[in-house]
């Protein structure tokens, strides 16, 4: 049987790989870039790959390291030697994972009696799975790395920025809290009120002494200032002691960050949910960090 290699195909292919190597490399890494950055090494790479069609040269061994360093380079410009060898090593193991998705699928979608690899005809579809599982190994091996260290150490610093002000305190990793913003699915994180109110607004201050963990449609007529208005959310949540239909005010910060002595974790525009009990009985956390805020982040 005679196979044909579409150009256009090959390289859109090696592309869409590419890109979704370098996406999760620079998660991973928790390098904050630009998907603009990683088109040209995306892009770079599937060249080569229709090169290697035209110009044996191009499969030799010492091309392929060059063209990875190349990558490497124009992605995640600028970086020292460390980082230049964790981002390599990090692209080969998520490529070489990947790959090996791909060759699984193909071994066990064989119909002969022997488990052989026949790598010829492969389709589309077939790579397309084999990403799309990598991928899902790639999520769940990283949190169940976070989940790790997390038994080691369930408390955090967190350090928040509003309006140009800081605020320091600890947090309490809790696997049960599951408060989401339902707009968008982000993960927030709890906070007491006695513990932040220091940097809250004060007309929002003023309102959340009245506040009855309901649904306000008339907010706006109480604080009347468009600034804070659009920074605050209700989010639905129940607790053992509270109707399922309460409401939590929460408000939108500038920054959080999370920390141990090693890492810090940055998060930008993320929602803050005000407690008015206290979370902690003996004063040890004053929050309640909902671990996806570490899974969809990165980590540390």
């Amino acid at each position: 049987m005679n196979y044909y290699i579409y150009g256009e195909v090959v390289l859109i292919e090696n592309f869409l790989i590419n890109f979704i190597i370098l996406m999760i490399t620079a998660k991973i890494l928790r390098k904050r870039i630009k998907w603009l950055r990683i088109i040209p090494g995306a892009l770079l790479g599937a060249i080569y790959s229709i090169m290697q069609f035209k110009y044996i040269i191009f499969t030799h061994f010492s091309f392929k390291i060059a063209l990875s360093v190349f990558i490497i380079i124009i992605t995640f410009y600028p970086i020292n030697i460390k980082q230049f060898t964790n981002y390599m090593l990090l692209f080969y193991s998520i490529s070489l994972l990947f790959g090996g998705c791909v060759i699984a699928i193909i071994i066990l979608s064989n119909h002969s009696s022997n488990m052989t690899l026949n790598i010829n005809g492969v389709k589309s579809s077939t790579i397309t799975i084999g990403v799309f599982i990598g991928i899902l190994v790639v999520i769940k091996a990283r949190e169940l790395m976070i989940d790790i260290k997390l038994r080691k150490t369930n408390i955090l610093d967190i350090r928040i920025g509003l309006n140009s002000q800081t605020l320091y305190t600890k947090g309490f990793t809790d696997t049960g809290c599951h408060v989401t913003d339902p707009l968008n699915g982000k993960p927030i994180l709890l906070v007491e009120y006695e513990a932040i109110k220091e940097i809250l607004p004060l007309r929002l201050k003023n309102y959340y002494y009245t506040y009855d963990d309901k649904l306000d449609y008339d907010i706006d007529k109480k604080i009347m200032e468009i600034e804070i208005l659009k920074k605050i959310r209700f989010v639905p949540f129940h607790t053992v002691n509270k109707d399922i239909n309460s409401y939590m005010l929460c408000y939108q910060c500038d920054y959080i960050e999370l920390y141990d002595n090693e890492n810090t974790l940055r998060i930008d525009k993320s929602y803050i949910g005000i407690c008015k009990t206290r979370l902690s009985q003996h004063r040890e956390f004053q929050a309640l960090i909902n671990p996806k805020l570490l899974y969809m982040n990165g980590g540390f």
